[in-house]
């Protein structure tokens, strides 16, 4: 039977593969500084070069709930680039696959700014946003990438809905 791009096919060895313990990296003499400990990105889309690096959540659909130390880690990904840091929260019940196209509700983007601050939009509800959001990227990631950066605030309110959709459709984005 072939394999369905993109599916789990070993779950097993997919599940271990998340279960990773950094803990012993804060153990012994020698340990990393700052109490640093690895990361991961939960997923990234790719259109020749033009990244969008996703952390997702089932709890937090804006950065500034997420770790100090996580955002830190997407924001060194994305310095110096023109690509995105994505925070996704899926509505996905435990114990299942996550959809990574039907199961985001909500994103908030996270973009490197010229003095280190983090620089975000505001979050985005709904999962057609999520959808016009991935393929406006491949349509023209450079424009949304523009229009991140011109809506992007430093301190991104909290719960603040706004319909990045229609700025597309309104051609902003």
């Amino acid at each position: 039977m072939a394999q369905k791009r993109g599916a789990v096919y070993a779950e097993d060895a997919y599940a271990q593969g998340k279960m990773l313990d950094h803990s012993q990296w804060l153990v012994g003499s020698r340990i990393l500084p700052r109490n640093i400990t690895p990361s991961d990105v939960d997923f990234f889309i790719d259109d020749k070069g033009h990244v969008l690096f996703c952390e997702l959540s089932s709890k937090y659909h804006s950065w500034e709930a997420i770790d100090r130390g996580q955002r830190l880690g997407y924001i060194n990904i994305i310095k110096g680039t023109k690509n995105l840091s994505i925070l996704c929260k899926h509505c996905t019940p435990k114990g299942k696959q996550v959809d990574t196209r039907n199961g985001i509700d909500a994103f908030q983007v996270l973009l490197p700014s010229d003095d280190g601050r983090e620089l975000r939009t505001q979050t985005f509800f709904g999962n057609d946003r999520w959808q016009d959001f991935v393929f406006a990227w491949f349509d023209d990631a450079w424009r949304v990438y523009e229009s991140c950066l011109k809506n992007a605030v430093f301190d991104a309110p909290r719960g603040v809905k706004h319909d990045l959709r229609a700025d597309y459709v309104m051609g902003e984005i």
